[in-house]
């Protein structure tokens, strides 16, 4: 199996001639699993950042709203104070950390094809040598 062009699953939105901007898509379809990935050469080095869009347990609940109160407001307040005090609840743990530690830690992940997480690698080459090469003849 070889890369591709134009790569399955891989967008190359633009190059700067230092710098090269792609995607590249996530096989559930969803698009906050993306990567957005910036390949960019600085003097001596090369930079690769990669950019995916996070999300927190927003179904998790610590406490449970009644399914059993007769009265329609108080069954309403019930569910409104319940899910205000789950959400600050969920707020205050995912912040804890960069509270006391200064840092926070997020895992990603991309389900990809063979094929396309070939064509990302390659992409990802290739930007590193475009983006390295003109540098060395900018100097």
């Amino acid at each position: 199996m070889k890369d591709q062009t134009p790569a399955e699953g891989v967008l190359i939105h633009r190059s700067y001639g230092d710098a090269m901007r792609f995607n590249v898509a996530c096989e559930c379809g969803c698009g906050d699993s993306d990567h957005d990935v910036w390949v960019e050469a600085e003097a001596g080095s090369i930079t690769v950042e990669i950019a995916t869009t996070q999300s927190t347990d927003c179904w998790g609940e610590t406490f449970k709203p009644r399914y059993d109160i007769d009265n329609e407001f108080l069954q309403h307040t019930d569910w409104f104070v319940k899910r205000l005090v789950n959400g600050l609840i969920r707020k205050l743990k995912l912040t804890k950390d960069i509270w006391f530690t200064g840092r926070i830690t997020y895992t990603a992940a991309i389900m990809m094809t063979e094929q396309q997480a070939l064509n990302y690698s390659a992409t990802l080459a290739k930007s590193v040598t475009a983006a390295k090469n003109f540098r060395s003849s900018k100097n």
